[in-house]
């Protein structure tokens, strides 16, 4: 029987924020089974990312301090990202000071879709993924490979030291944003930007790695029906 699992052009799609979110595959016949990222965050919860560090500009201070903020935040949002080729993907977050959910749908032009969802709720940890034409399929997975789940940058690097950091204004979804565009660490590489509304909320995030993202609906609605797997979770 045919190997299903999420190709090249998938985990490219799964690459938001300058992070893999993960992949899972599934042989017929068989349990899935998941392909965790190496992250250290074992439950849900403010993780400090506050630097006072020599070196760190009073904007980029002001940046992580927001960040912090913002994973004590409850929100909604959706963002979309693209590319040359005409693959594109749609991220969507649903955050709470004590639940996180993401979904990421990705598709191809040549691949077809593939849709993920991660849960984070009462020291659970659950992924799901549907492919195009199948049944969703769900697994329960370690706290402790949830990974970027509850960053609000989505994995976006943030070490700022010895970097100028510029604070300019704008509006996303008919919301107010400061946005931080920090400068490239070398030569060779691409600054980065990120949005964030006066409640702290992410709106865009671009890490730098040419796979921006960027808010097309943004909302506090975060109903606790959303954290209920959309199928029976195996593992």
């Amino acid at each position: 029987m045919k190997q299903w699992q999420i190709g090249a052009l998938f985990a490219a799609g799964l690459v938001v924020g300058g992070t893999v979110v993960w992949l899972l595959t599934r042989s017929s016949g068989s349990s899935p089974h998941a392909a965790g990222t190496s992250g250290s965050q074992p439950v849900i919860g403010p993780h400090p990312v506050t630097s006072s560090a020599p070196g760190v500009a009073t904007n980029a201070q002001d940046l992580l301090q927001r960040l912090d903020a913002a994973q004590r935040a409850t929100f909604h949002v959706r963002y979309t990202t693209g590319s040359a080729s005409g693959s594109h993907a749609i991220l969507e977050v649903w955050h709470t000071p004590d639940r996180v959910r993401r979904d990421l749908t990705a598709v191809s032009t040549t691949e077809g879709t593939a849709h993920t969802e991660e849960i984070l709720a009462n020291n659970k940890y659950v992924r799901c993924v549907q492919f195009e034409g199948k049944e969703w399929q769900c697994v329960g997975a370690p706290t402790s490979s949830s990974g970027t789940l509850t960053d609000p940058l989505q994995g976006a690097e943030k070490d700022m030291t010895g970097r100028k950091v510029t604070l300019t204004r704008s509006v996303i979804v008919g919301n107010p944003v400061r946005c931080y565009t920090v400068a490239a660490a070398s030569a060779t590489a691409k600054p980065s930007q990120f949005c964030l509304t006066n409640d702290n909320v992410p709106l865009r995030i671009d890490g730098g790695d040419g796979k921006p993202v960027e808010a097309t609906n943004y909302d506090a609605v975060v109903p606790k029906s959303l954290f209920t797997p959309p199928a029976k979770v195996s593992g």
